[in-house]
C-alpha cells in the first residue's frame, strides 16, 4: 500500500505547473522535482515490491536526476509555454533576466545554456545514487530502470555537450 501523502505530494507537483510558480533557488526546484518525479520513483519502487528505505531513497534520487534532465532538455519549450524552471538566482548570476521571454530569446542562448550545464552537474550525483540501488529491486525491473537511466542521462551529457544549439531540435537517445 502507499502512503496516501505520496499521492498528495504528486498532486501538489501538478499544482505547480498549473500555478506557474516561480523557482527562486536551486531548492525551490529540487522541491518541484520531488513532487513530479522524486515521489512517482518512490511509489514505483513500492509497486515493484521495495520496502528498504534505503532502496526507496535511491529510487527517489533517481527521480529527482530525471527531473532534471527534463527541466534541461525542455527550457526553451518550457520557456515558450510561460514556464522557468531553471533557478532564478542562477538566471541572474548568468547576466539574465529569469523570465521566460529572456530565456526563449535565441539571442540569449549562449547565456541560458550556461544554467542548464549546471543543473546537469547537481543531476550527477543523483545518478550515482540511483545506480546503486539497482540492486535493490526484482532483477527484471533493475533492468529496465538500469535502461531509463541510462538513456536520460546520455540526454543529459548530450544536452551538455552540444552547447546553445541543443534547443533547435529535440535532444534524443536512440
Amino acid at each position: 500500500r502507499l502512503p496516501e501523502r505520496w499521492a498528495r505530494d504528486l498532486i501538489d507537483g501538478f499544482a505547480m505547473d498549473v500555478e506557474h510558480r516561480e523557482y527562486r533557488t536551486l531548492d525551490d526546484v529540487m522541491a518541484y522535482c520531488w513532487h513530479v518525479a522524486g515521489v512517482v520513483g518512490v511509489m514505483m519502487a513500492r509497486v515493484m515490491g521495495v520496502t528498504d528505505p534505503e532502496v526507496l531513497r535511491r529510487a527517489q534520487d533517481l527521480g529527482l536526476a530525471f527531473q532534471l534532465t527534463n527541466i534541461s532538455r525542455n527550457v526553451i519549450e518550457d520557456a515558450e509555454d510561460g514556464r522557468v524552471y531553471l533557478p532564478a538566482d542562477w538566471l541572474l548570476e548568468a547576466g539574465l533576466e529569469p523570465t521566460a521571454e529572456a530565456v526563449a530569446d535565441p539571442a540569449n542562448r549562449p547565456v541560458v545554456h550556461e544554467v542548464p550545464k549546471r543543473l546537469l552537474a547537481v543531476a550527477e550525483p543523483y545518478y550515482d545514487s540511483a545506480r546503486d540501488g539497482l540492486r535493490g529491486l526484482p532483477f527484471r525491473s533493475s533492468m529496465a530502470i538500469a535502461a531509463a537511466r541510462g538513456v536520460y542521462r546520455e540526454i543529459g551529457r548530450k544536452v551538455k555537450r552540444r552547447g546553445p544549439g541543443v534547443w533547435v531540435k529535440r535532444v534524443s537517445v536512440g
